[in-house]
């Protein structure tokens, strides 16, 4: 049946005449003088019809009555067309990135493979092949990244990795399937080279990454001739190598931590000496600040009188001169204290202790967080184990469900914390509130 019916004309007994002949009959009452049931008798049509009509009684459509006219519909209809051409707003994240960023950051990889041939630099990604795309074309708003549909059973997908080189070569596909088990007609007629697997969910977790990085990423990098080689990729599961098989295959991870540290090491010295010289004037003025207060409460101890409790004009500028700071020597009195504080750090860090570190976000801002060491790659950075605050007691701190571990550098830690009281179902609880 179609979706919008329309009654044909003599279907039915009920309003079985067109709404033409309907008008045709009203306009002879209006200009004639004859009666209703002879122009009832002529088109078919009830007295009692053409008399409401002729009189304008009844004259709404059934139903619900609109409120706007057609040509406000037509006009706002358009509206609405119109306005989904406008662009839409972005994230600031994205935002912030614009053609200078992008340069820069390939400036930086371009010096960072200057000594790497380019067969010995391989990109990889995964992907996701759905056996039944569905419909070709949907309605919906504009900017929406994922069109989805509410349907009884979903379709299975596959998921595929690809990898190339720098030079062209493309290295065999991983396929993984989503299955409890594999068959051998899965494997057939595939690719020279290419694997197959299989997980609950069809996608890549870190057993597949390690199968696909040492049966077809490793043996490739083998046949090149002696020399670094380049790794390119981004996976949740190509951080969970384990330690010992990339210590037996001489692989190294570079930690995401140490990478924004080189990147931020790429500050302009311009920008350097601003801040040095920034920090030491706002250092001298407190400095000199604190001086004048405590001449001050000086001056009002030895002094009975009023007058003792105010400043000598002609004696403050000789004062001020004394006081005035040489930047040099207060920048290295602040780096001195600094290196301490660092020394202290390094020398003390164990295996197990407990950090207060300050993490920064994507705007700037900290957040400050309770970890615990779980290794010391080296004096800069060192994996650690994040703990979660308990919401009804803020100086107890338990271990998530899942466990967060990240890389934290040296300049992230504030003070390593005192031993905690253990607790049970996994807690810890400190003496101080740190947050």
């Amino acid at each position: 049946m179609v979706m919008t019916y329309k009654r044909k004309v003599g279907a039915r007994p009920y309003q079985n005449y067109d709404e033409a002949v309907l008008q045709r009959a009203v306009n002879i009452k209006l200009n004639t003088s004859r009666s209703y049931k002879d122009i009832a008798d002529e088109f078919g049509i009830p007295a009692a019809t053409i008399f409401r009509k002729v009189k304008n009684k009844h004259s709404k459509q059934p139903g619900g009555q609109i409120i706007l006219t057609k040509q406000d519909e037509v006009a706002i209809k358009n509206a609405i067309l119109v306005a989904s051409e406008f662009s839409q707003n972005i994230k600031a994240s994205r935002a912030e990135i614009s053609p200078e960023v992008i340069n820069k950051y390939f400036d930086k990889l371009e010096e960072s493979f200057d000594s790497v041939s380019p067969e010995a630099i391989v990109n990889y990604d995964e992907t996701n092949f759905c056996d039944d795309p569905g419909k070709s074309k949907v309605v919906v708003q504009r900017g929406t990244k994922r069109a989805e549909k509410i349907m009884d059973t979903s379709k299975s997908s596959t998921s595929v990795m690809f990898s190339v080189s720098a030079s062209g070569v493309t290295l065999p596909p991983y396929i993984v399937y989503k299955a409890d088990h594999i068959w051998q007609t899965w494997t057939e007629r595939g690719p020279d080279g290419a694997r197959c697997n299989r997980t609950k969910s069809g996608w890549f977790d870190q057993n597949i990454f390690e199968d696909w990085f040492f049966t077809i990423a490793l043996p490739y990098f083998k046949r090149l001739p002696p020399g670094p080689k380049i790794l390119i990729g981004q996976s949740v599961s190509a951080d969970d190598i384990t330690s010992s098989t990339s210590s037996a295959s001489n692989v190294k991870k570079i930690p995401r931590k140490k990478r924004c540290l080189e990147e931020s090491s790429a500050i302009d010295e311009t920008e350097k000496e601003n801040a040095a010289v920034t920090s030491a004037a706002i250092c001298k003025k407190e400095s000199q600040k604190k001086r004048r207060l405590n001449r001050k409460e000086n001056n009002a101890e030895e002094s009975e009188s009023d007058e003792a409790n105010q400043l000598i004009p002609d004696d403050s500028s000789n004062h001020e001169e004394n006081e005035i700071i040489d930047e040099a020597e207060l920048t290295e009195e602040l780096d001195s204290e600094v290196n301490v504080e660092e020394k202290v750090h390094l020398e003390k860090m164990l295996v197990g202790d407990f950090l207060l570190c300050d993490l920064n976000t994507v705007k700037g801002s900290k957040i400050r967080y309770i970890t615990e060491v779980m290794e010391i790659e080296d004096e800069n950075l060192f994996q650690c184990s994040f703990l979660r605050q308990n919401s009804k007691n803020h100086n107890v701190y338990i271990y998530p469900h899942n466990t967060d571990i990240a890389t934290v550098t040296k300049d992230e830690i504030v003070k390593i914390l005192s031993v905690p009281e253990k607790l049970r179902r996994g807690g810890v609880r400190f003496k101080e509130a740190f947050i």
